[in-house]
């Protein structure tokens, strides 16, 4: 029984090649996004894991960014708190 599903199966991705492809691609794609993704967490998850005073350390951020043609730097610890805001022009 499952043979016979598994031929009739077969049969229909030979005949929608493009539907395959499609399809075959989309998932390697997401599932490859998934991969770095969490490869990516797991690196900034443990960054400071093998140090003695895991626990004390911050990361520190520098960002530079544009209001309205005018060039700001700013430092940061992380996304909510801000440190020092300074125009670069």
């Amino acid at each position: 029984m499952f043979y016979n599903y598994l031929k009739i199966d077969l049969r229909n991705l030979a005949k929608n090649k493009v539907y395959l492809l499609v399809n075959l691609l989309g998932l390697s794609f997401a599932i490859s996004c998934c991969i770095i993704s969490y490869s990516n967490y797991k690196f900034q998850s443990e960054f400071f894991q093998n140090h003695s005073n895991a626990k004390r350390l911050w990361p520190f951020v520098s960002v530079a960014f544009t209001i309205v043609y005018k060039v700001y730097r700013a430092a940061c610890l992380n996304s909510s708190f801000l440190l020092k805001t300074e125009s670069i022009f």
